[in-house]
């Protein structure tokens, strides 16, 4: 008798133990499966974008596709606002021109030459003297 309560016992104590550390495996940090913040950052696209400047108080009036080809990137767009121009370009994260933009800050178009631009998450906006607060707005997204 003592020895079948002590097998029992044993064996509920196991698969106790078994069960409680694949309960804890799922709640440690770092393991892979919870997302690291940068993960958690929303993906950008050019309808967040757009949504995040409108919520903002731009009146988009105008919306133009841009010859993006010309330096470097996969697409690109420029919205006609109340508060001027904003150009928005998507690139490869891995392409040359995308990897400038994000070291020297600059986008070369050929025949004309090198444009100040800022760059998030595989997205960049052109920079012009007037967009300050629009170059912010872009950034924290």
């Amino acid at each position: 008798m003592k020895k079948g309560f002590s097998l029992l016992l044993v064996a509920v104590l196991l698969l106790g133990t078994i069960g409680c550390s694949s309960k804890d495996d799922g709640k440690k940090e770092g393991n892979g499966d919870t997302p690291t913040k940068e993960e958690v950052k929303k993906e950008l696209s050019f309808a967040t974008i757009k949504k995040a400047f409108q919520d903002n108080g731009y009146e988009i009036s105008e919306e133009t596709e841009m010859a993006a080809s010309m330096i470097g990137a996969k697409n690109g767009i420029k919205y006609k606002t109340d508060k001027g121009s904003l150009e928005f370009y998507e690139f490869d994260k891995t392409s040359e021109a995308y990897k400038k933009a994000e070291s020297d800050g600059l986008i070369t178009l050929e025949g004309f030459g090198d444009f100040e631009i800022v760059v998030n998450n595989g997205f960049a906006m052109m920079k012009t003297e007037y967009n300050d607060e629009a170059v912010k707005l872009f950034l924290s997204l």
